[in-house]
C-alpha cells in the first residue's frame, strides 16, 4: 500500500513537538512489509516559527527518511516551500499555509507516484485542496484527520466573532473537507461527536485515533540521568521540581505560571521550569525578570527525543489553558485534551491542571492521575494544588502511576497505530499482506 500523507508538522529529527505520524509510520512498516508513504510536510518549526532553507527557490527539498526501525527509503519525505511570514501573527501564519497548500497543488498537477491511500491532517485545514486534489486525480480512498477544531478554536479565542468572513470561510472549507473524505478521523472523542451531531459525516464513517507518546522513549531512559540533569539545574534531592512543556501562546496563556511562581515564591523547596517555545514566550519571560522571578526558569527547547529525559526528571507536570469565559468546553463536543498530557503520564508524574470538560474527565476522573485547579478567578486554587503534591510524595507517586497506566499505556502512540492500521486495510481492500 502507497500512502500520501499531506500534513505540515511532519516532525524532522532533532524537531520538538509531537510525533504523531512519525511514530504511526514506524509501527505500519513494522506491520507491513509493502507498505510505503510519500509525506507533503512543510518548512517550518512550528514551535519557533522559524522557516527551514531547504527548499531554496525550488518548490520543495525531498530526503528519504531514515528511521530506528530498519525501514529506510520506504518513507520518501517533501518539505514544502512555504512563506516567511509564518510566526508573524494570525495573518502572516494563516498566508504561509495558504502558499503550502498552493505549493502542494503546483507540485500535484505533473506527480505521477499515485497512492493507493490519502491522509490530509489538520492543522492547516488547507491541507483540505490537496486532498481533494489528489483524490479527484487518482480517485483512491481519503481520510481527513482534524487535529483541532481550527474555526471554532478561532472563535472560542476570541480571535474573531463566528460571523468573520475568514472564520465563516474556513468553516465552509471544514464543511467540504469532511463530507469529501471517505472517512472522518478524530483525535479527541468531542471532536467526533461535534461532526456527528453537526451532520457532516455519519458515525460509522469516524473514528478517534488519539495523540500518545512512543512508550520506549520513556520507558527506557537511564535512571542516572535524572540525577544529572537535576544537578545541572541546581536542584537538591527534597526540592520539587514542577515543568511546564509545550507551546507558549494565547490558546495556553503560560503569563498564569508566572502567577503561580510569584504567589509561591516564598517556598524555596519548589522550583518551576518551562521547556517550550511560541509566540508568547518573551512577554512571559520579561514578566518573570520583572517580579525577580528566581524560582521559574526557561530552559531551552529540546528536540521530541530528548523530552523525557527531562521530564523524568521532575516531580510534578503543570497544564495550562487559556481559561476565560468565552471557551465553553465541555464533554462532548467542545473539549480538548493536551497532547502534554500523555508525555507527563509516561514520565509518571502527577499532573496540575486547568482545563475542564474532556481533559478533567480523562486526567481527574478517568484515571485519577491529576488534580483539577480553575484559574478563572484567579491561580490561589492552582497554587494550593501544587503546594499539596509538593506536600504529599505519596500522592505524588500514586497519581503519577496511574496516569502511566490511564493515560499514557491507555492512549498510546504503538495501540493507536495499531487500530487506525485497521482502518487502512478496511478502506483499501486486498492490500492486507
Amino acid at each position: 500500500m502507497h500512502i500520501m500523507l499531506f500534513f505540515m508538522y511532519y516532525l524532522r529529527p532533532g524537531d520538538s513537538g509531537h510525533k504523531r505520524f512519525n511514530d504511526f509510520f514506524r509501527v505500519w512498516l513494522e506491520r507491513d512489509p509493502n507498505m510505503r508513504m510519500t509525506v507533503f510536510t512543510g518548512s517550518v518549526n512550528h514551535y519557533t516559527g522559524e522557516i527551514h532553507t531547504d527548499t531554496g527557490d525550488a518548490l520543495y527539498a525531498e530526503d528519504a527518511e531514515t528511521d530506528p526501525g530498519g525501514t529506510s527509503g520506504r518513507v520518501r519525505v517533501l518539505r514544502v516551500r512555504q512563506a516567511d511570514t509564518y510566526g508573524k501573527g494570525f495573518a502572516g501564519k494563516a498566508w504561509s499555509q495558504v502558499q503550502w497548500s498552493r505549493n502542494c497543488q503546483r507540485i500535484l498537477r505533473d506527480w505521477q507516484d499515485a497512492p493507493d491511500l490519502i491522509i490530509a491532517s489538520s492543522p492547516p485545514l488547507w491541507a483540505a485542496e490537496p486532498m481533494i486534489m489528489a483524490k479527484r486525480k487518482w480517485k483512491v480512498p481519503a481520510i481527513f484527520e482534524e487535529q483541532d477544531l481550527w474555526p471554532e478554536s478561532i472563535v472560542q479565542l476570541g480571535v474573531a466573532p463566528a460571523w468573520h468572513p475568514g472564520v465563516l470561510y474556513l468553516a465552509g472549507m471544514e464543511k467540504r473537507l469532511v463530507r469529501t473524505a471517505d472517512h472522518f478521523v478524530a483525535v479527541v472523542r468531542t471532536a467526533k461527536n461535534s461532526i456527528v451531531q453537526r451532520g457532516l459525516k455519519p458515525e460509522e464513517h469516524c473514528s478517534v485515533f488519539t495523540n500518545g507518546i512512543w512508550l520506549p522513549k520513556f520507558d527506557d531512559v537511564d535512571p542516572a540521568s535524572r540525577a544529572q540533569i537535576r544537578a545541572g539545574l541546581g536542584l537538591k534531592d527534597d526540592d520539587i521540581a514542577c515543568m511546564y512543556i509545550g507551546q507558549l501562546g494565547k490558546f495556553q496563556r503560560v503569563m498564569d505560571l508566572v502567577e503561580v511562581a510569584d504567589l509561591l515564591r516564598g517556598r524555596r523547596d519548589l522550583r518551576f521550569f518551562v521547556l517550550g517555545d511560541g509566540p508568547d514566550k518573551p512577554a512571559v519571560q520579561e514578566e518573570a525578570l520583572r517580579r525577580g522571578l528566581e524560582n521559574l526558569e526557561f530552559l531551552p527547547i529540546v528536540g521530541a527525543d530528548e523530552v523525557p529525559r527531562w521530564l523524568k526528571a521532575c516531580d510534578i507536570g503543570l497544564g495550562f489553558l487559556n481559561s476565560t469565559g468565552n471557551i465553553r468546553w465541555n464533554s462532548t463536543t467542545r473539549g480538548v485534551m493536551p497532547g502534554k498530557m500523555y508525555d507527563y503520564g509516561g514520565a509518571r508524574l502527577p499532573v496540575v491542571f486547568n482545563a475542564h470538560g474532556l481533559t478533567r474527565d480523562v486526567i481527574e476522573t478517568e484515571a485519577g492521575g491529576g488534580i483539577f485547579a480553575s484559574t478563572l478567578e484567579g491561580v490561589g486554587e492552582y497554587a494550593a494544588a501544587v503546594e499539596r503534591l509538593a506536600d504529599d510524595p505519596q500522592l505524588r507517586h500514586e497519581m503519577g502511576q496511574r496516569n502511566y497506566e490511564g493515560v499514557a499505556a491507555k492512549y498510546s502512540s504503538g495501540s493507536q497505530a495499531e487500530k487506525y492500521l485497521e482502518l487502512l486495510y478496511e478502506l483499501v481492500p486486498g492490500s492486507r499482506p
